[in-house]
């Protein structure tokens, strides 16, 4: 059961994710479970995952947001295993790394940076390029055929939704010059540089993209 403090804070994070989702994802909590929210992130242009729809679960501990959440993604990408906790700097696994400001917002964004890195950790599997844009292809067909994630997203899936799940998920933020991200915030910045065929640039665009995610969830709580 949660405490009135995660109650209050996640009730509010709700309000939030409605109002301001972070570019690229959107999540909301189980009706009748306020610490269990489910997730669907979109992955971005140009990425092994371009065009994918990737649901997941946060499972919430009483204390939020003095914890952090359990990660999993269920649906198949290349990048995590199908239905398994994550191992993050901002997940259950790391109690220690983990700061409260941090919002279910921030944890969306990144959860995102993390999935477009290579690192690779409990939960992680390795895959081709070509791999995981396969499985982008196939990702949304799967999620519709989850009975799950139809119940708890159906209003945004009916035809004549405004907004529907895809103009949502599809809604990036501008790209602004910004400060680097300060320690505080979860993994943002840390971006594989063994991959030849992503270059600077692009590495450094899906950051920024993020930061300001970021900084936007926080100046959205105070």
């Amino acid at each position: 059961m949660a405490s009135p403090a995660a109650r209050k804070r996640l009730m509010k994070e709700n309000l939030g994710m409605q109002q301001q989702p972070p570019p690229f994802g959107f999540a909301r909590p189980d009706e009748k479970d306020i610490l269990k929210w489910h997730y669907v992130l979109r992955g971005p242009p140009d990425s092994p995952y371009m065009g994918g729809e990737y649901h997941g679960t946060l499972a919430f501990p009483a204390q939020y947001p003095f914890k952090p959440p359990e990660i999993r993604m269920i649906t198949p990408s290349g990048r995590f295993q199908p239905n398994t906790s994550i191992c993050t700097t901002f997940s259950s696994f790391h109690p220690a790394s983990w700061n409260p400001a941090w919002s279910v917002a921030s944890i969306l964004t990144g959860l995102l940076s993390f999935f477009l890195d290579d690192e690779i950790g409990t939960g992680g599997i390795r895959a081709t390029r070509s791999e995981r844009l396969l499985l982008a292809s196939k990702s949304r067909t799967f999620n519709r055929q989850n009975k799950q994630f139809v119940e708890i997203f159906s209003d945004l899936l009916e035809a004549d939704a405004e907004p529907n799940l895809d103009q949502i998920l599809d809604k990036a933020a501008p790209h602004p010059l910004l400060p680097p991200a300060p320690p505080s915030q979860p993994h943002l910045l840390q971006t594989s540089a063994s991959k030849p065929e992503r270059s600077t640039w692009e590495r450094w665009r899906w950051a920024i993209l993020l930061l300001l995610a970021v900084l936007i969830s926080r100046i959205s709580h105070h």
